[in-house]
């Protein structure tokens, strides 16, 4: 399960890249929306190019802190465990192989918070075998000063037909 969560990651920089409908009081905000791409973008970089310092930079470098992943036990809190378990997911994908079709994704911001929640299809190559499958993601990013970072970010596969 690992694995795919590793993907739910890199499905987490697109699907909130992609999400113009930051809302707050039903309109977008366009400089959230802007901070947040710019965060998600360096992220979904970081991850391309297994680069754990400037991906660890785009989450919040607090004790609560959490991943949680798609497999039993799959919880990672904290700067430490987060990156213990990024450097092991790097194992696992060859870079630049995620192909991701977002099928439904929503969020919004209101003052220093915002959140996501994305479904999508999506394939990945491990020395050329390609894998496909299904995923959900949801994330909480907040704003200290000028600053948007990763504060929760969770994904689940799909398990049945809508």
């Amino acid at each position: 399960m690992l694995r795919r969560t590793l993907v739910g990651v890199a499905i987490f920089a697109v699907l909130l890249g992609a999400t113009p409908s930051m809302v707050r009081a039903q309109e977008p905000d366009p400089k959230t929306v802007a901070e947040i791409k710019e965060v998600v973008d360096r992220h979904d970089k970081a991850l391309s190019e297994k680069n754990l310092t400037a991906l660890m930079e785009t989450f919040v470098a607090g004790p609560n802190t959490v991943v949680l992943g798609t497999g039993p036990g799959e919880r990672w809190v904290g700067p430490d465990e987060i990156r213990a378990a990024y450097t092991e997911m790097f194992k696992n994908y060859d870079a630049g192989t995620l192909q991701v079709t977002t099928t439904w994704k929503t969020g919004a911001a209101e003052g220093n918070v915002a959140w996501i929640a994305a479904q999508a299809q999506c394939v990945e190559y491990l020395k050329n075998e390609k894998r496909e499958y299904g995923l959900n993601v949801t994330a909480t990013l907040v704003k200290r000063g000028a600053k948007w970072q990763i504060v929760s970010l969770h994904m689940s596969n799909p398990t049945g037909p809508e």
